[in-house]
């Protein structure tokens, strides 16, 4: 797990996965197997180490120096490719990219986080080798998941949408 949030790391492991949570902080409660790295550059693991990966509410900020993070120019590609060196082939990755808008390009507000669009998502995830396997966007407005025939909304500040992606990294 990636800088998720840190009551997933005891669900996970109450399901029977054995966990390693990095993050650049150090978290608030005690987790076994905690190594405090940054994603955008995971050096201290192996190629092909892991069988998955969750991270929910992180690469929107990856690189942006939010949290104490060093900043990194294209922190969030950086984090994916990172992602993909680390996971297995044929592994999966459960990804909340962040706030996604019905906008014409990626807006980057400050140092605070990305808000990425459908186009940028999937150009990401192909410079980086990932294929995408499902989606799903949340939406604060309708306080529930899109079906299919509504839109991502143009709001990405009052009521935004947050997407949601299950990626696979390709066997061989």
């Amino acid at each position: 797990m990636i800088g998720s949030p840190v009551f997933a790391v005891g669900e996970f492991v109450k399901r029977g996965w054995n966990v390693t949570y990095i993050d650049v902080r150090i978290p608030p409660i005690e987790i076994d197997k905690f190594i405090q790295c940054d994603a955008t550059n995971m050096g201290i693991f192996p190629d092909c180490s892991f069988d998955a990966i969750e991270t929910s509410c992180v690469l929107s900020h990856a690189g942006m120096g939010r949290y104490g993070d060093p900043i990194v120019e294209d922190g969030d590609e950086k984090m994916l490719s990172e992602m993909f060196r680390v996971m297995k082939p044929g592994s999966l990755a459960s990804v909340m990219f962040g706030n996604i808008a019905d906008i014409e390009k990626m807006v980057v507000l400050g140092t605070c986080h990305r808000i990425y669009t459908m186009a940028e998502i999937e150009r990401l995830l192909g410079k980086t080798g990932f294929v995408m396997e499902k989606n799903r966007i949340w939406s604060l407005r309708y306080s529930g998941w899109l079906v299919r025939g509504q839109h991502v909304s143009k709001d990405y500040l009052g009521q935004p949408d947050y997407i949601s992606v299950l990626i696979r990294k390709p066997n061989g």
